[in-house]
């Protein structure tokens, strides 16, 4: 291998590990939006298979995820009471 190559190869590798180590902070965070956003659409199907008994259902999108995900219960305690307000 020559040397050029040798020196293309090592400033890559330093530049991709500048370039992780520059966004890590803000891409873990979204990472963790996107986690608690996943887990809320799980909570929200959960909550739609009990239409049946409590006759309330709420829709599943983005917006309902990212509440349910980030405000947890009490997210989903406010969109039933806003549901039922409507």
């Amino acid at each position: 291998m020559e040397a050029t190559t040798t020196l293309a190869y090592l400033f890559g590798g330093v530049m991709i590990y500048a370039i992780i180590w520059i966004f890590y902070k803000p891409l873990k965070g979204l990472m963790h939006l996107a986690v608690r956003s996943a887990i809320g659409c799980g909570v929200l199907v959960v909550f739609n298979l009990f239409t049946g008994i409590t006759h309330i259902s709420l829709g599943v999108n983005l917006i309902t995820a990212f509440i349910t995900g980030v405000l947890g219960v009490p997210g989903l305690a406010m969109m039933i009471i806003l549901k039922q307000m409507i």
